[in-house]
């Protein structure tokens, strides 16, 4: 779970992995090409930005 920021937005996500081989580094790896696929196809979808 973090917060990351997309276009000057931050956005919190929460990714969870269960590799079928069970260790840590496969588990790792899923994740972290989970992360790169929200920030690249994540930003397309947040609104525009609102002033106060």
């Amino acid at each position: 779970m973090g917060v990351i920021e997309l276009d000057g937005a931050p956005i919190v996500v929460t990714l969870a992995a269960m590799p079928d081989d069970g260790s840590f580094e496969s588990g790792q790896a899923m994740l972290s090409e989970i992360a790169g696929w929200a920030t690249e196809n994540l930003a397309a979808q947040l609104p525009a930005a609102a002033g106060c």
